[in-house]
């Protein structure tokens, strides 16, 4: 068995693979799938340091996703684009499957070392994003900023997660420091540039959540309050965008339409585009139901689709008494519901996935 140092490989890849980025081609999921997928067989077979038990349940429910995501692949119309993604998305089947060995064979870590690296990658993440959008232009996508991850939803998906997690420790910690202040205002900063209403909204009930249920100081939860109904009253008009909203209802009636005429088997990995009965009044390809789990069923078959929902939940479950990672994961899932998956955001849900058969 070859020796390495599998947790520093790990931590480093929070903060590396959100940095990665082909500036050339503008293929900015191409390199994080590559290192994602040698990632995760690494960890599969080199993983030396896992000392811990799986139980049965997730190793069903993994081994689901992957038998169903892989019939799906096999009967879709294009096998080569849905096993290994689209050229400029790459979440196919290769993904999923790098995702279950990935969350399978994650180093045992404390979850605090975790958080920590997110809370610096998020910052770190959120300055080159505000460094290349602000300075260089560069990253922008209908003037909201996407920096490295590639697109504004998956860098304000990321960073609905970071910031929660950072302004966790701002209200527990007895002994503050600068660099979670200066963190959690850049990351703020960077996420508000995203525009991603989905995830802004997420961080808000997450955090609203967070403060009620656990009865913290009052001043926070009207803090959030406050700064929420700022946000609403700047960004009003995009948050009730009539046209944005009906088009999403569009694509959802579709979706269900057409899992009703393939629900076993769904259309495969990155064929969504051929299957939508939409009108052609959209910007770009509508290759994305913009709604995880129906995005799910319909690419991957009902039971694809029902199985990641289980996984959602057994996540949830695992994580509840753990309170940072259980509000951080609910706020991803709730930013998801009106959003699609990205490398980076299969690796985080692998990363929650590993945390919680460690609880």
């Amino acid at each position: 068995m070859i020796k390495f140092n599998n947790k520093k490989l790990f931590l480093g890849s929070i903060i590396i693979l959100p940095l990665l980025f082909n500036p050339f081609t503008g293929n900015v999921e191409g390199v994080k799938f590559i290192v994602f997928l040698l990632l995760s067989l690494w960890l599969c077979f080199c993983n030396t340091d896992k000392n811990y038990k799986i139980k049965n349940p997730l190793i069903i429910i993994l081994a689901t996703i992957i038998i169903t995501g892989g019939l799906a692949t096999i009967f879709s119309g294009d096998i080569y684009t849905s096993f290994f993604g689209a050229d400029d998305r790459r979440i196919g089947f290769l993904s999923y499957l790098a995702f279950s060995l990935l969350a399978l064979n994650s180093p045992k870590l404390q979850p605090d070392k975790i958080k920590k690296y997110l809370i610096v990658s998020g910052f770190i993440t959120s300055f080159t994003s505000l460094t290349l959008g602000l300075v260089f232009k560069l990253g922008l996508f209908e003037n909201r900023i996407s920096g490295t991850l590639g697109n504004p939803n998956f860098l304000g998906q990321f960073l609905a997660v970071t910031i929660f997690l950072t302004a966790y420790e701002l209200i527990n910690r007895k002994k503050r420091d600068a660099f979670l202040y200066i963190s959690f205002f850049v990351q703020i900063s960077a996420l508000l540039m995203t525009g991603n209403r989905a995830s802004i909204l997420a961080l808000i009930i997450g955090l609203v959540l967070y403060l009620f249920l656990n009865r913290k100081r009052i001043v926070y939860l009207l803090y959030t309050l406050g700064f929420s109904s700022l946000i609403t009253i700047l960004f009003w008009q995009r948050f009730i965008s009539l046209q944005s909203i009906s088009t999403r209802f569009e694509l959802y009636f579709s979706a269900i339409k057409a899992i009703i005429k393939s629900p076993l088997l769904g259309v495969g990995f990155e064929q969504i585009q051929y299957a939508l009965d939409i009108q052609n009044r959209y910007t770009l390809v509508a290759d994305r139901v913009h709604q995880l789990f129906l995005d799910a069923t319909l690419s991957g078959g009902i039971f694809f689709g029902v199985t990641l929902v289980c996984l959602s939940f057994f996540v949830l479950k695992k994580l509840y008494k753990k309170k940072d990672f259980f509000y951080a994961f609910l706020i991803m899932l709730l930013s998801l519901q009106f959003g699609f998956m990205g490398v980076f955001g299969l690796f985080l849900f692998a990363v929650s996935v590993g945390i919680a058969i460690k609880e």
